[in-house]
């Protein structure tokens, strides 16, 4: 019985197929709406979840304002930026700290091995806390320890593109390279990292592969810090736990612009924060999204319930001829039910092909980061049905109500 209603269905669509896409055309766009919306938000969830785990939940970062310097309403008052006296007390004052660090950084800088091998890389003078802020892997060699800092000896670590650039398949610790007017010794190399360098409110990821390390101490003894610049360009904080994090962002801006008496030349940044009112910001989003696929959605049940209606209204005399033959209502009822259901899966598999389409189109337009989750596609299609199963119900009802003597007779 089913099979033979499967059959109708599909003769149904091949007769009248302008009418039958017509009808889907809704459906289609409103599940492509629902899936591109979906990848492009699964796709910021994403990006924004790496860009947090690679700067650290538990992280609360201090920067320079740029657009303290950059203002010239500005240019009358103090600038104090970061330096040693605010690294002090930010030990001293704030509880809970696991490591800190503050860092110089010099973008795309070209550095020389003693053979004449060179690249660029960027370069970032940190203390040697600032590898368990950021998390990193040491392939061989070491890390900078205390004494290296105390002494301002001439030590680097560096990525692995770096360390493959520069001395192909040879051991990189022991070796010399050239960065800015000093020669650094080797001392480590780091573990391949995946992370990519990204932005987030202003804070930006580092591309590890590319990164060379120098202690702090040593860059500020042999390159110096240009005049009216701050010493560091941020102090990077790593806390026990994530307890009373917006309280503790609270206390260090007010505790900067009494020390720098209120210049507001510090920004004191907690990517965890940021995630959640990034969370907050993608969830209204999303809702938007979902209204404007609802809408499309809506359209096209209206539009599969009146053909429908039509269908219904042209098969007058092929219901009753069925209901004379001893068809029952339900099997009319699930006759119409299985044509809606039909038209409207047709348009949510179509819809599918259609989310793939704007999912990679944004992300290679825009240049956004897109993911369809697996989850979305059932979804959809899910949705599509359900929407052939709800408008067709009513035109349904409709045949399988016909009076079967009437229905004989009537003419269209």
């Amino acid at each position: 019985m089913f099979s033979e209603i499967l059959n109708l269905c599909f003769l149904s669509f091949k007769t009248h197929k302008i009418r039958s896409f017509l009808s889907a055309l809704g459906v289609f766009f409103g599940v492509g709406a629902v899936i591109g919306m979906l990848s492009i938000g699964e796709g910021a969830r994403k990006e924004v979840l790496n860009l947090i785990k690679m700067m650290g939940e538990k992280h609360i970062i201090l920067k320079v304002s740029k657009s303290f310097q950059e203002n010239g309403e500005n240019k009358d008052k103090s600038f104090y930026g970061l330096g040693f006296s605010d690294l002090r007390i930010l030990k001293e004052g704030l509880p809970d700290i696991k490591a800190i660090s503050p860092y110089k950084k010099i973008e795309n800088i070209e550095v020389y091995t003693e053979l004449g091998e060179k690249t660029k890389g960027n370069l970032y003078a940190v203390q040697k806390d600032y590898k368990e802020i950021l998390n990193l892997q040491i392939k061989s060699g070491r890390f900078f320890v205390e004494e290296d800092e105390k002494e301002c000896f001439n030590v680097c670590v560096i990525g692995k593109s770096i360390s493959l650039k520069l001395f192909g398949s040879q051991k990189p610790e022991g070796q010399k390279i050239k960065i800015l007017n000093n020669w650094y010794t080797v001392v480590g190399t780091l573990s391949d990292m995946k992370g990519k360098k990204g932005k987030l409110e202003g804070l930006e990821t580092e591309e590890i592969d590319k990164s060379i390390y120098v202690p702090l101490r040593t860059f500020l003894l042999k390159e110096g810090v240009k005049e009216n610049t701050s010493t560091f360009d941020e102090i990077a904080i790593t806390l026990n736990d994530l307890k009373g994090l917006k309280t503790k962002k609270i206390y260090i801006e007010k505790l900067f612009k009494r020390l720098h008496q209120k210049a507001e030349d510090v920004e004191v940044v907690v990517p965890l924060l940021i995630l959640k009112q990034k969370q907050e910001t993608q969830r209204i989003f999303n809702i938007v999204m979902a209204c404007i696929a609802g809408i499309s959605l809506l359209v096209g049940g209206i539009g599969i319930m009146n053909i429908m209606l039509a269908s219904v209204l042209e098969r007058i005399r092929e219901i009753g001829i069925r209901r004379a033959v001893g068809a029952r209502k339900k099997d009319i009822m699930l006759q119409f039910l299985l044509e809606a259901s039909f038209i409207s899966g047709i348009g949510g598999l179509a819809g599918i092909i259609l989310g793939f389409i704007i999912a990679y189109s944004v992300s290679f337009f825009a240049k956004w980061t897109t993911t369809v989750p697996l989850w979305s596609i059932f979804l959809s299609f899910g949705i599509s049905i359900a929407v052939g199963i709800i408008f067709g119900y009513w035109p349904s009802k409709k045949g399988a109500e016909a009076n079967p003597i009437e229905a004989l007779r009537y003419e269209a």
